[in-house]
């Protein structure tokens, strides 16, 4: 059960407006409603009757609310008691995370680590494979990866934290938008500079083998590019497009130095998962990093709803 939805719940509750309770929380009306809809899923009733002037508790709402408004405060009250301890939290922890991610989620992590000074958060980047091979190895502690297919097993614990839109992106000036999306039959046109085929991701794989079926396997490769930073580097100068996670390219799009757009025809997504390698030296350091990661998954989904979904 995530407390946080129940936390929404009573909020909703209190000021009878979805609109009203994203205002008083600061978060979209969207991701909020989302929230309160897995909630009713997980306990299988209706906890709200929606009318046009507001949302008026049903009866197993009201329930609910009588039965967590002690309890809740109790469990809020304990976990303000065990947040007092955190400086007595110490230990390395070693974080890989694929340069895919850094620049949406490194310098987050390292403000958040801050809240306990004896605990050092060494981050590793590199690609996602690599990061596997090394959690396995037990050379770092933990990393964020795409998750494997359903048949294979690996040497750590896994656990789901978001699916992400993966979007065409191209030079400043070169015509794309987040409002004009393109279709797989204009992506098979363009030259694409992706991982040699060796590195190909699962998605990316997907694509090709549709753009090959498209134009007889005659998809217009210009370079290839197993680095992340150096197919940035391509795409800015204007040598070609690339296929990106959302969350990849938010700093660039900002800055004006990337551009990007929805792909349509066949939706590509990565799931990123979180992976532990177990019997780690410091436990309870390692636990703290996990909810820091969690906290970031939500604060990313919630900023990108419609990019974005969470899986836990």
């Amino acid at each position: 059960m995530d407390i946080r939805r129940l936390r929404y719940f009573l909020q909703v509750a209190e000021f009878g407006s979805l609109n009203a309770t994203a205002e008083q929380v600061n978060l979209s009306q969207p991701s909020l409603s989302r929230q309160i809809r897995l909630l009713e899923e997980e306990l299988g009733v209706s906890l709200f009757t929606r009318r046009r002037d507001g949302m008026v508790l049903s009866r197993d709402g009201l329930e609910l609310r009588t039965r967590i408004l002690g309890p809740l405060r109790q469990l809020e009250m304990a976990l303000d008691d065990i947040k007092s301890h955190s400086s007595q939290i110490g230990g390395s922890v070693a974080f890989g995370m694929p340069s895919s991610a850094i620049d949406a989620l490194a310098s987050s992590l390292a403000k958040r680590a801050e809240a306990f000074p004896n605990m050092a958060l060494h981050i590793v980047e590199g690609s996602a494979g690599k990061m596997l091979k090394s959690l396995e190895r037990g050379e770092i502690d933990i990393a964020l990866l795409n998750a494997p297919p359903s048949d294979t097993k690996w040497r750590c614990e896994i656990e789901d934290l978001f699916i992400e839109e993966l979007v065409l992106g191209g030079a400043a000036g070169s015509g794309l938008s987040p409002d004009q999306p393109v279709s797989v039959e204009e992506l098979a046109q363009l030259p694409l500079i992706l991982p040699s085929p060796p590195n190909h991701p699962p998605p990316i794989r997907t694509l090709v083998d549709i753009l090959s079926g498209l134009t007889g396997g005659k998809c217009k490769f210009p370079q290839y590019a197993d680095s992340f930073q150096l197919t940035k580097s391509y795409v800015e100068a204007g040598i070609g497009y690339s296929i990106f996670p959302y969350s990849a390219v938010l700093h660039e799009a900002e800055k004006g130095t990337l551009v990007y757009a929805p792909i349509t025809g066949h939706r590509l997504t990565r799931h990123v998962v979180l992976g532990t390698y177990p019997g780690g030296q410091y436990p309870r350091a390692l636990e703290r990093v996990k909810d820091m990661v969690r906290a970031e998954a939500v604060d990313l989904a919630e900023r990108n709803p419609s990019h974005i979904e969470l899986q836990f």
